[in-house]
């Protein structure tokens, strides 16, 4: 492998989104963090290689979800 495909390589970032809520303690807190860090992902001027949604991480991509445009 190039140094150039060596590059590209440590340039994926995967994101796992297990919870509709970020970190642990109180839920309201956790869903603002985790719709800050969400907007903030598709604010950046690089977007992640790959968003994986699991558990209650799935409620943020389906109807009714204020993120899904994010």
């Amino acid at each position: 492998m190039g140094n150039e495909s060596k590059e590209i390589e440590r340039e994926r970032i995967a994101v796992l989104f297990a919870s509709e809520e970020m970190g642990h303690g109180s839920a309201k807190l956790g869903r603002i963090l985790i719709r800050s860090f969400i907007k903030t992902l598709a604010m950046a001027g690089r977007r992640p290689w790959r968003a994986v949604f699991v558990n209650g991480g799935i409620h943020l991509t389906t109807e009714g979800s204020d993120l899904i445009d994010d």
